[in-house]
């Protein structure tokens, strides 16, 4: 099974942890900077052991979501996104 958009995002890439949540999401290459523990599309024995991980390891967990919670807030909040936006337009 193969995936078909290898640089698809999704705003749930940033609202999840600028809300402050902990998400475990597909390894899609135009994504890789964001600092979320990934897991190959359709290994989903990858993404059990994944999930088993952080559920054991709340220290790894938590500093992953912390890690994500601030690189979004920092640089990808909607008005970081309008600047950009306006920035090539104008």
């Amino acid at each position: 099974m193969g995936y078909k958009y290898p640089f698809y995002t999704s705003d749930r890439y940033f609202e999840a942890p600028g809300r402050g949540g902990f998400q475990i999401f597909p390894n899609i290459p135009e994504t890789g900077w964001l600092p979320m523990p990934r897991f190959d599309f359709g290994d989903f024995h990858g993404l059990k052991t994944l999930i088993d991980r952080y559920l054991k390891d709340d220290k790894a967990r938590e500093q992953s979501r912390k890690d994500c919670h601030n690189l979004v807030k920092a640089e990808h909040t909607y008005r970081n996104r309008w600047e950009t936006i306006l920035g090539v337009v104008c």
